[in-house]
């Protein structure tokens, strides 16, 4: 089979929702190892279709529960979970659409007893360094591969909702033409492979659509380790008999992703940048992820994270700064809630504090609308500034800028500018100097990496501070 094999079939196939349904025709085209879409072509006769399936077409998301079905010429089942409509049209007897399946599966998708059997599940993500085993092999000019041997044979592990799970690099051998002749090429493919731990009756389209809960949390610290979105677009699921009494099954899936502007085939992230150093990535990996799991801030955490990664991602400059930007304060937001550490003073020593400064304001102001503005006002004295709040809470988590840069000015006076300037572009949508934006997306990367690393109790020796350092830009003198 050749790497880029494209698979086309056109064949008879079931839309439904609840107990509605109408037949249809359908023409489905993707490449494999790709990440292109599935496109697919449906076309429906007017008089079948019930009435209220007409707003099929546009159609986007899981809640409305359509569900496109059908048989192979194999005797194979697919199903199409979501659809994507981007164009509608109909004749007097016809109404066509076509779009993209955002979430494909064929194969054996009917159940069966997995009792006396394994499943195991090969979902393959975009290319990423932490695929890579604990050992180093390296890429001779003759062909060969050497061996650096630092330890057992391991990869990342970790237990996920579906049994044991590792994130590893396969290799796949094709047949390719170069020139007029034929090669055998091998390609490596970055995959999470599950080894499910899983009985009694069950589909592979059940495993399938659970692995994006199973594997979500995952995604997030990956992504967030390997500076870029990963998730998986390709999978298999397999199903081995224990002995000759049952036969294997497979399904075959796609989904649909976004990926960000990058080029998602090229490989740019080294150890070096790696927010936590190589020869303790694998023994803190389960760690940090169940830190992650049972974090009351899980979610701040989780959307500092992305908003981290796409600061990293080639797009528009002033989106990368707001995003840096609002990764930060995700993290104050929500150690703030958890702590407290907005508040100046005890609340009853402020109460009295209020009391007194709201008779002064109702004996010194006349006019009644601006008396009741300012004593709106009264409850943010009692707030922490930003800058203070921050400088709090990274002394309590023990985030230490100094490992991060060698401040030009102190650390607070860095800090007050940063924000000076944040606020600025975010209030008034002014950028007055973009050579000092640069080195406060650097820093706030930095800070914020690490900052996230110690809320999931890192060790500090596991940090690649010399890394992370690397990559602070110092400011124009």
């Amino acid at each position: 089979m050749s790497l880029d094999t494209i698979k086309e079939f056109t064949t008879h196939c079931e839309i439904s929702r609840g107990d509605l349904a109408t037949p249809a025709v359908i023409t489905i085209k993707y490449t494999l190892n790709s990440t292109e879409p599935v496109e697919c072509r449906i076309v429906a006769q007017k008089n079948d279709i019930p009435h209220s399936l007409r707003g099929f077409g546009i159609v986007e998301d899981r809640s409305h529960c359509y569900q496109i079905r059908g048989d192979l010429a194999s005797g194979k089942q697919f199903a199409i979970i979501e659809f994507n409509a981007l164009t509608t049209t109909h004749s007097t007897n016809q109404f066509i659409w076509e779009g993209h399946a955002e979430f494909y599966v064929e194969g054996d998708l009917t159940e069966f007893d997995a009792t006396h059997g394994k499943i195991t599940c090969y979902a393959t993500t975009t290319p990423s360094l932490l695929a890579s085993s604990r050992n180093v092999y390296s890429l001779q000019s003759d062909g060969t591969v050497d061996l650096w041997k630092r330890g057992n044979d391991e990869w990342l592990q970790w237990n996920s909702e579906l049994g044991v799970a590792e994130y590893r690099e396969t290799y796949s051998l094709f047949t390719e033409k170069h020139g007029l002749d034929k090669a055998l090429v091998r390609t490596a493919k970055s995959q999470v492979v599950i080894n499910c731990d899983v009985t009694g009756s069950i589909s592979l389209e059940k495993i399938c659509t659970n692995m994006d809960a199973a594997l979500n949390d995952t995604y997030w610290l990956l992504s967030f380790l390997n500076k870029r979105r990963l998730d998986w677009y390709e999978a298999q699921i397999v199903f081995e008999p224990n002995d000759d009494s049952s036969r294997g099954l497979r399904v075959y899936a796609r989904r649909r992703q976004w990926f960000g502007y990058e080029d998602i085939t090229a490989q740019t992230l080294s150890w070096h940048e790696v927010p936590i150093r190589r020869e303790s990535l694998y023994d803190c990996f389960q760690h940090v992820l169940t830190n992650l799991r049972n974090s009351k801030i899980r979610k701040n955490i989780e959307t500092a994270m992305t908003q981290l990664v796409i600061s990293y991602e080639q797009g528009y400059f002033e989106s990368r700064l707001v995003n840096a930007y609002a990764a930060l304060e995700a993290l104050i937001s929500g150690t703030t809630s958890q702590r407290e550490a907005t508040s100046l003073l005890p609340n009853q020593q402020f109460k009295k504090l209020r009391k007194a400064i709201k008779a002064i304001i109702e004996e010194q102001v006349q006019d009644v609308e601006t008396r009741e503005g300012i004593i709106k006002k009264l409850p943010e004295l009692q707030r922490r500034g930003i800058r203070d709040q921050l400088m709090m809470l990274l002394k309590q988590d023990g985030v230490e800028f100094q490992k991060l840069w060698k401040p030009q000015k102190p650390f607070e006076t860095e800090l007050s500018e940063i924000f000076s300037r944040r606020n600025k572009y975010i209030h008034q949508g002014i950028i007055e100097d973009y050579s000092y934006c640069w080195p406060d997306i650097t820093r706030i990367q930095a800070l914020v990496t690490v900052w996230i690393l110690k809320l999931l109790d890192c060790p500090d020796e596991a940090i690649n501070y010399k890394g992370l350092k690397g990559k602070v830009v110092p400011y124009p003198t």
